[in-house]
């Protein structure tokens, strides 16, 4: 694995458990978008479908952040 694709990765994980960091790299952002399409390539993934199930996770996890 590149370097890059760890950071990705990391990045990917790191906005699961940080709401400030979505807050700066969310969706509708060109980083945001960047690192999915990025993450999903790597992985094989379909962008559009991981993009929609990681919007999803995102919002579950931020509120699972304001209980």
């Amino acid at each position: 694995m590149t370097k890059a694709n760890e950071f990705v990765e990391y990045m990917i994980d790191r906005c699961k458990v940080d709401s400030r960091l979505v807050s700066l790299i969310g969706p509708m952002n060109k980083a945001y978008d960047l690192m999915v399409t990025a993450y999903a390539e790597a992985q094989g993934l379909d962008v559009n479908e991981f993009e929609d199930q990681y919007a999803r996770t995102l919002r579950a996890c931020q509120k699972w952040q304001e209980v």
